[in-house]
């Protein structure tokens, strides 16, 4: 599955980002990456983002770091 598509956004939403365990969540404030375990953290608290999709497994080559998107 691909990450998810903008048209699909939360109206609140500006930044989509990937957490090392493929959930992909969508932030209304700019996160910043805890290298000490590849999740993004959006203002302290989980209110301000949702979980979009999640899988199981993910490419060993993928890195949480290379997924941080702004609304375009």
């Amino acid at each position: 599955m691909s990450k998810p598509s903008w048209n699909d956004a939360p109206q609140w939403a500006n930044w989509l980002a990937m957490d090392h365990n493929g959930s992909w969540y969508w932030h209304d404030e700019q996160p910043w990456l805890d290298t000490s375990n590849e999740d993004w953290i959006s203002g302290g608290s989980c209110r301000s983002c949702e979980p979009y999709w999640s899988k199981n497994s993910y490419p060993t080559y993928y890195s949480a770091r290379d997924t941080l998107e702004k609304r375009p």
